[in-house]
């Protein structure tokens, strides 16, 4: 899986073999100041200092004489919005002698000289931003002027400058970089998410990420993820399922590092939730302990859902990977049902771009299945009887389906998926273990 540096080193190869024109139109387009102004390696270095979260871009201004051509690689800036929007929500430790010249409120909100990115909030009448990593920490204060002018919704991803008045006042936010990684000054109209027509997933999403991915091969021939799906992962106690989502959350992340990998792990323990920090790269993980309120399950699960829309609206593609489906079914009390099934209608393929896909993994217990099972259009079954043979992954390719998969996957794929439903889990398995990739496994079984 690349790191954000390996990213952060791909821009630069790529800025290296631009002309100086094309790179002044890259720079002008990212914010860098007076792109006009010196060499190519000048250049090159503001960009990615910007890129790298140590430079704050400028807003693009309208005044003199406008530039001799708008066109730039549109695809390479985007890369550079989204490495510094990764850089700048990364958790950091500010070393002890330096604490005292930082301006901050939490460690972990990503404010360092004054630099803050966070998830908007509402609490009543108060906006507020929310670190990526805790949306329990403290928060930096949004002013209703911001949310007017830049019409600004609950979820969305701000990137700008904070400030206070003293070292006891919660810093407020001074200025606005950019909104889910889109310049102020570029952000087109959106649309409103409920606006958006829903179609059938169409595009497969493939989690493979080398051999030891057992699981997340195995599902691509059984029971494919695509862009817009709504699926589950029912599995019996102690099924290791939450291993499971994270093996899903990284092959997505590392074969599509410009989707947005947002994974909640509500009422988990804390070791797990360290572990998650400290494995996965590129993903964005919103988390809650056991020692948390249900309030905070609550309020945590929504933020991530607010988060992932926002995404779509701006023609994004977001994934949303969710554990604690049953826990947070307890903390919802009575209204569970009503909730649950809002949050899952989130997913969907927009006829008008971008996608919010959905995979929420529950225990079997029969009245959440019987409740939640007619919504998905795919599941993943673990069986309890391999998990007591000790089989692992222990998924029952019988009944793991993906509705319309003769969509997702290719002729030779189906063949060799249909064929293989007729085989012990014993034999499957064999088979994967046997074979590096899933080509391999399809032009032998073929």
């Amino acid at each position: 899986m690349r790191s954000d540096d390996g990213i952060l080193k791909d821009v630069e190869e790529r800025l290296e073999k631009l002309n100086i024109y094309e790179l002044r139109q890259v720079a002008r387009a990212v914010g860098v100041h007076r792109p006009a102004d010196g060499k190519k390696s000048r250049v090159i270095e503001e960009i990615l200092g910007i890129a790298s979260g140590n430079t704050a871009p400028i807003e693009q201004s309208h005044r003199g004489a406008p530039p001799k051509s708008q066109q730039y690689d549109g695809k390479l800036v985007a890369d550079i919005i989204t490495c510094r929007k990764n850089h700048l929500s990364q958790s950091f430790e500010i070393p002890r002698e330096e604490k005292q010249n930082v301006l901050s409120v939490n460690d972990s909100i990503g404010i360092l000289n004054g630099e803050v990115c966070g998830i908007l909030k509402f609490d009543g009448t108060r906006a507020s931003l929310y670190s990526l990593s805790s949306a329990d920490g403290n928060c930096v204060t949004v002013h209703e002027l911001f949310i007017k002018r830049h019409s600004l919704r609950e979820g969305d991803l701000i990137e700008g400058k904070c400030a206070s008045r003293n070292a006891n006042e919660i810093p407020a936010l001074t200025e606005i970089y950019s909104v889910n990684g889109i310049s102020v000054a570029d952000r087109p109209i959106r649309r409103r998410f409920e606006e958006l027509t829903h179609i059938y997933p169409q595009t497969t999403l493939k989690t493979e990420h080398g051999r030891e991915s057992l699981f997340c091969r195995i599902i691509d021939l059984f029971a494919p993820v695509a862009l817009g799906q709504r699926g589950f992962i029912k599995s019996p106690q102690k099924s290791d399922k939450t291993e499971l989502l994270k093996q899903i959350a990284a092959g997505i992340s590392f074969n599509y590092p410009h989707l947005k990998v947002i994974l909640l792990l509500i009422d988990e323990l804390p070791e797990v939730i360290n572990d998650f920090k400290r494995t996965l790269n590129g993903v964005t993980l919103l988390c809650t302990d056991f020692a948390s309120s249900c309030e905070s399950h609550v309020r945590i699960v929504r933020l991530g859902f607010e988060y992932a829309q926002r995404i779509v609206e701006d023609g994004g593609d977001a994934v949303v990977l969710f554990d604690g489906i049953n826990r947070l079914a307890h903390a919802y009390g009575e209204e569970y049902a009503a909730e649950i099934k809002n949050l899952l209608f989130c997913a969907c393929n927009a006829e008008e771009g971008g996608s919010l896909t959905v995979l929420a993994a529950l225990t079997d217990e029969s009245n959440l299945c019987e409740e939640f099972s007619p919504l998905a259009n795919m599941e993943i079954v673990l069986s309890a009887q391999l998990v007591e043979k000790r089989l692992f992954p222990a998924v029952d390719i019988k009944n793991s389906f993906a509705d319309r998969d003769d969509k997702l996957l290719s002729a030779e794929e189906l063949t060799a998926a249909n064929r293989m439903r007729g085989l012990s889990a014993e034999e499957v398995l064999s088979l994967f273990k046997e074979t590096r990739d899933n080509a391999e496994l399809i032009k032998r079984f073929n």
